[in-house]
């Protein structure tokens, strides 16, 4: 037996914004439908998060890596490091398969012990090799690290989906 859609719908009683949310999908709020990415939802885009949590330290395949089950490609990486270190910078590279993404390395994200704490940067994609395939998985290394202790360290990859 297949069951329709549930929807929640309701209005805002201080903006009278009329508002319907698809349960697992998508929000629409006054007939303009905004793609969250739920498994009922339209939407073409995800957010892919790598997190080590507590010192960083250089290492292959931060948490894990994602296979994917369709083709797609990067359109971002951020990165948000919670503590600076005391010098130098922290350096991340972004794979598919275990092949950067950066055909110049030094595009490469890096937060800076300069930058101080709770930093964010964005890659810059303009050269970058971004597409994946059905069956390809995606990983992050941490290449460099800052000297003295930076923690805390957050990536995240946004996909779209073809």
């Amino acid at each position: 037996m297949t069951l329709p859609p549930l929807y929640v719908v309701g209005i805002d009683p201080v903006t009278g914004q009329r508002y319907r949310l698809l349960l697992g999908g998508d929000l629409e709020i006054d007939g303009e439908t905004l793609l969250l990415g739920g498994p009922n939802s339209g939407s073409k885009r995800e957010t892919v998060t790598f997190v080590q949590n507590g010192r960083i330290g250089t290492l292959t395949r931060l948490d894990g890596s994602p296979v994917m089950n369709r083709a797609g490609s990067i359109k971002a990486v951020r990165v948000f490091r919670q503590t600076a270190g005391s010098a130098g910078s922290t350096t991340v590279d972004v794979n598919v398969n275990g092949t950067t993404i950066f055909t110049d390395q030094l595009l490469r994200p890096e937060v800076t012990a300069a930058g101080g704490a709770d930093q964010k940067v964005e890659a810059d994609l303009t050269d970058a090799a971004v597409t994946f395939a059905p069956g390809d998985d995606l990983s992050v290394d941490v290449d460099i690290v800052e000297t003295g202790g930076p923690k805390e360290l957050t990536v995240t990859l946004e996909v779209q989906y073809d």
